[in-house]
């Protein structure tokens, strides 16, 4: 597994005509792996309408540019999360011809704000990917791309991804070391086989995916000891909206203290 490092300071307050305070955030993201792609021009970015994201009438809210989204899967592209051994998540219809398979991202993953008629509050857009399959010791590499709608949602508190059940898919041979492709998957075959056998394990390891909401401990047992291990814990009860190049989540703030130990 791969863990993704957050460093952050708290900017100086804003407060506006007495009315509304806000707090910028800095983020810096890493992880403790090895970079993958040492070449890589760094994280996409779409900009903003600069337009205020923020909706009023909303007590507490957090909005982060696609930008930050965009930095923490380029973060995790380039850490080698899109470098995996799919021998064993072949269908049944393939692997018993097909020694070895593998994925490997070239591009990072991209969210951005839908186009044209695209659906979705975003866009997921992955590509390029190859794929490499081997039989009879031979080696076809295949070129993928692919395109979906997403929301971000929240499950018990934590935000998570929700992804369309209907890719847009591209696929295309790059290279074959035999006759042809095995059992003749050209690139509209393995598109098909894509879509109908392989997707729902994709969308299975997205749905997996979620971020907790902080804790923040307070030091008040110097004024109540009872209150020592209170926290306030950061939440959203709503999915969150996308508007003009930012990720806006309306919060809850709850205070929680352990539950008493039971009397002897």
């Amino acid at each position: 597994a791969t863990d993704l490092l957050l460093d952050g300071a708290i900017g100086a307050p804003v407060v506006d005509a007495g009315q509304r305070m806000q707090v910028p955030l800095d983020l810096f993201l890493r992880t403790r792996s090895d970079v993958a792609f040492p070449s890589s021009p760094g994280a996409a970015d779409f900009g903003t309408s600069g337009d205020d994201p923020f909706v009023a009438g909303r007590p507490l809210q957090l909005a982060a540019r696609l930008a930050t989204v965009n930095q923490a899967l380029h973060v995790l592209w380039n850490s080698g999360l899109i470098d995996l051994d799919i021998t064993t998540l072949l269908p049944e219809t393939i692997s018993g011809l097909i020694s070895r398979g593998r994925v490997l991202g070239r591009m990072p993953p991209v969210v951005r704000a839908p186009r044209g008629r695209e659906t979705g509050d975003l866009v997921l857009a992955l590509g390029q990917l190859e794929l490499e399959l081997e039989s009879l010791g031979d080696t076809t590499v295949y070129g993928l791309s692919l395109r979906v709608g997403a929301r971000l949602v929240t499950r018990d508190g934590a935000l998570g991804l929700a992804i369309d059940n209907s890719p847009r898919v591209e696929a295309w041979i790059i290279s074959t070391e035999g006759e042809g492709p095995p059992l003749g998957l050209d690139g509209p075959a393995l598109t098909g086989l894509f879509v109908s056998q392989l997707w729902g394990t994709v969308t299975d390891l997205v749905a997996d995916l979620s971020i907790d909401a902080p804790a923040f401990a307070l030091p008040l047992e110097g004024i109540a000891p009872e209150l020592a291990d209170f926290s306030l814990v950061l939440g959203t009860e709503q999915d969150l909206e996308v508007r003009g190049g930012y990720l806006v989540v309306p919060l809850t703030l709850e205070g929680r203290t352990p539950p008493a130990a039971p009397a002897p």
